[in-house]
Parts: C-alpha cells; structure tokens; sequence
C-alpha cells in the first residue's frame, strides 16, 4: 500500500519549487544586467555549471572577462575541457547504471 502525501505537504513542496524558480529568474535577471555582453543563454549555461550559486556565477563570468581583456584564452580552454570531462564521467556513469538495470531484466 503506497502512502499518501498530505496535501498540505504538496503544497509546501510545490511552494518551495516555485520559489526557487523565481529566485533562479531574479538571479537570471541580474546576471544579464550585470553582464550585457553576454548571451542570455551563456549566462544561464554559467549559472547552471555553477550549481545555481550566483557568486560563484560572477565570479565566473568576471574572469572570462579578464581572460578576454588579457587576451588569454587558454584558461576559458581549459575550463571548458574540464566542464566536458564532468560531463563525460557523468554521462558514462549513467548508462553503466542504465545498462546494468537493463542487462538484470
């Protein structure tokens, strides 16, 4: 017999979600006016690469400008390549995961 949520509960859930929604648009809204150089969807791809945490977005986003005022593009390089590496582990762990479940049927 499966349990039941309380509906109170859900609300406080679906609540919670909203709020992290709105929070994650305002935080948006301020990378783009504080960053109006950059692409909506660079700034959005930062702040996810940064857990949603907008310091560590600006802080980010401010030495990639360094990099460009320094002429420097081997760290963006780098950081990039570190970024797809993570992805890449990640993605393999999955389908290891996905392979054995399928391969247990």
């Amino acid at each position: 017999m499966q349990k039941k949520i309380p509906r109170i509960m859900s609300l406080q859930v679906k609540n919670v979600t909203e709020w992290k929604v709105r929070q994650a648009d305002l935080e948006l809204g301020y990378l783009k006016s504080a960053f109006p150089d950059y692409a909506k969807q660079s700034l959005r791809d930062a702040y996810l690469a940064n857990s949603s945490d907008l310091d560590y977005s600006i802080d980010l986003l401010h030495h990639f400008d360094d990099d460009e005022i320094n002429g420097d593009k081997s760290s963006v390089r780098h950081w990039i390549l570190g970024m797809l590496q993570n992805l890449y582990q990640q993605l393999k762990l999955v389908l290891r995961q996905i392979w054995h479940k399928f391969k247990s049927e």
